[in-house]
């Protein structure tokens, strides 16, 4: 698998959460620290738990480090 590859597909998904063509679910239940203030997030581009395991897959991909 090649970095050009594996940036194509990153595009595609980000690039799918964001126009809303992926059917979003439930409202995303942050699990914070009591007293964490929640982050903001735009009205048009929730979070959602896809967005956040590739945000998991990206930081911890060693290729991208």
């Amino acid at each position: 698998m090649t970095a050009r590859w594996f940036v194509g597909v990153a595009v595609i998904v980000l690039t799918a959460l964001g126009s809303g063509t992926l059917v979003r679910g439930e409202p995303f239940a942050w699990n914070l620290p009591r007293g964490f203030p929640v982050p903001r997030v735009p009205v048009d581009n929730p979070m959602s738990p896809e967005k956040v395991s590739l945000g998991r897959y990206l930081f911890y991909d060693t290729r991208l480090s």
